[in-house]
């Protein structure tokens, strides 16, 4: 008799390796000299003329002196360079910024880049420019586009940071980003909403979406906040699109065995959108497509995208990538992971499922 492994606590096991695996590989994607902590994001968004402007800070520790920093900024311009709040030579090549540091102190740094940009890939500005009232909307895809492109970031998914985003836009509509909203104030013609994600993660899985949303609230189990949104026109298409919103995320975490790693959960449906889904830490956006009825077909389910951009949350924002070629390991484990939520709650096991020992009834 053969005995039957137990794959989901052999996962739990790989999982709490990877955690260790990934911090250690933090550390060295920022090389001997630096040691990054936070970025700070303050921004204008000017949807009439499709541009982002404002300000990067990214606060650091210097290691060892002699170093040169870069920083991915991809057709930008960029006004001003200051090292701890002096101005700064620095080249540019319409990719990324490079800065010499021969003269900064050994430990607490600031570097901060005043920059316009007019993004061509990465941010999206949608509705601005026709007749249609209550449509306009922008977003962020950063995962294979490259956020650079509207904020001077860090490409190398190996730098992981805490943020603070502090984003000026028109009135008038709901602003959604990763972490928490610290502050929502007016301004002339213009709304502050201030962000705070705590927890480290990857630039490609910062997120801005601006739209005419009405927000839904739930509360995991665990105690984590879960907000969905939904446009007001929609709000009859509230249960049919998330009814296992609750349901698969305390699975998820039981059967993960690890903590959600962030403070909250966003769920926000876009128009025009790139892919199915995409996970951002904390945020995701998904296309209005999946925006459905009660008596939607089961192909048009929102549960497949919902659980596996749910698992990614775990797989992907919480253990990183070191490259794209380690990135069958983010979508393997979010597709197993989402097969198991769906063969709970529809009573069909997709055949990835089948290959393993541990099933539900």
């Amino acid at each position: 008799m053969t005995d039957q492994i137990d794959f989901p606590r052999s996962f739990r096991d790989l999982f709490s390796l990877c955690i260790l695996l990934s911090l250690c590989t933090a550390v060295f994607a920022q090389g001997s000299s630096f040691d990054f902590k936070q970025g700070t994001i303050d921004i204008e968004l000017l949807p009439q003329s499709k541009q982002v402007k404002g300000s990067v800070r990214y606060d650091f520790e210097l290691l060892n002196k002699g170093d040169s920093l870069f920083i991915n900024a991809r057709n930008m311009v960029i006004e001003r360079v200051l090292l701890a709040n002096k101005e700064q030579k620095f080249s540019y090549d319409g990719q990324r910024i490079g800065l010499k540091i021969s003269r900064a102190k050994k430990g607490k740094n600031q570097v901060q880049i005043e920059y316009k940009a007019s993004p061509s890939k990465a941010m999206y500005f949608l509705g601005w420019v026709d007749q249609i009232q209550g449509n306009e909307q922008i977003w962020t895809q950063g995962q294979g586009q490259n956020n650079s492109h509207w904020v001077p970031s860090f490409e190398d998914m190996r730098v992981k940071l805490s943020y603070r985003l502090r984003i000026r836009a028109p009135q008038g509509f709901r602003l959604l980003s990763n972490g928490v909203l610290n502050k929502k104030e007016s301004e002339p013609k213009k709304g502050l909403w201030v962000y705070e994600q705590k927890q480290p993660i990857s630039a490609y899985l910062l997120a801005i979406a601006l739209g005419n949303y009405r927000e839904y609230e739930q509360t995991s189990t665990s105690g984590i906040p879960l907000f969905q949104y939904l446009y007001p026109e929609d709000s009859l298409r509230y249960t049919g699109t998330y009814q296992f919103t609750r349901q698969v995320f305390d699975f998820l975490e039981e059967e993960i065995g690890q903590p959600y790693p962030f403070d909250n959960y966003k769920e926000v449906p876009v128009f025009d959108f790139l892919y199915a889904g995409m996970e951002n830490a904390s945020c995701t956006l998904f296309s209005d497509q999946f925006v459905q009825d009660q008596n939607a077909l089961p192909q048009e389910s929102y549960l497949g995208v919902q659980a596996h951009e749910m698992v990614h949350q775990w797989w992907g924002n919480l253990v990183t990538e070191a490259s794209g070629e380690d990135h069958w390991l983010h979508e393997g484990f979010a597709t197993y992971y989402a097969q198991l939520a769906e063969a709970i709650y529809t009573g069909k096991l997709g055949s990835p499922g089948m290959c393993w020992t541990k099933h539900y009834s």
